[in-house]
């Protein structure tokens, strides 16, 4: 015999499993992504504290100029890292995405650091660094000798892909070093 009502029974207890593995699934896509997001947290962290770390070490233990070169996305600056009396030559600059060709994301970048000519590779994941650069009154310059702050901005993405989502965070910040102040 044909029961009408156990079969519209077996059709709504079948569409709420089916509803309860379509919830399951996107709960499950939305916290990957958010675990992605989190990995592009850290990572910018990671890169903001180097970075403020290093900028803030600028001009200690040199007398003149501190900046030899500075740039959109690179800088390069004297500072006695190791206080043996001696000036270090420390520099920053943001690579080529075509460095990268073997991640997914196609527009990462590594970050360089270099220390007295030896560079190396610190960081994957910037798709932007921008320094610009600021005088004893906050007004943007130029001029290696004006500088007196620097403000850091910069994205960083994860290098590879989940359900068609990168996760990416950003940060700005401004270091003010303190031994190129007094100049």
């Amino acid at each position: 015999m044909f029961d009408a009502e156990l079969i519209g029974t077996y059709f709504i207890v079948g569409v709420f499993i089916l509803s309860l593995l379509n919830v399951n699934e996107m709960v499950m896509v939305d916290n990957t992504i958010n675990g992605l997001n989190v990995i592009a947290q850290e990572g910018v962290i990671d890169i903001a504290v180097m970075l403020l770390t290093d900028l803030g070490r600028m001009g200690r233990g040199v007398s003149g100029t501190a900046i030899l070169s500075m740039g959109d996305s690179a800088i390069t600056f004297l500072a006695d890292l190791d206080q043996d009396g001696m000036a270090d030559t420390l520099a920053y600059r943001l690579g080529l995405a075509s460095e990268t060709s073997q991640t997914e994301n196609p527009q990462d970048c590594y970050l360089y650091r270099e220390v007295n000519g030896n560079s190396q590779d610190v960081a994957l994941g910037l798709t932007s660094l921008h320094f610009t650069y600021y005088d004893i009154s906050g007004i943007q310059t130029s001029d290696p000798t004006a500088v007196r702050s620097i403000e850091i901005s910069m994205t960083y993405q994860t290098s590879y892909y989940y359900a068609g989502h990168l996760g990416s965070a950003s940060w700005q910040g401004r270091v003010f070093p303190k031994s190129i102040q007094l100049g």
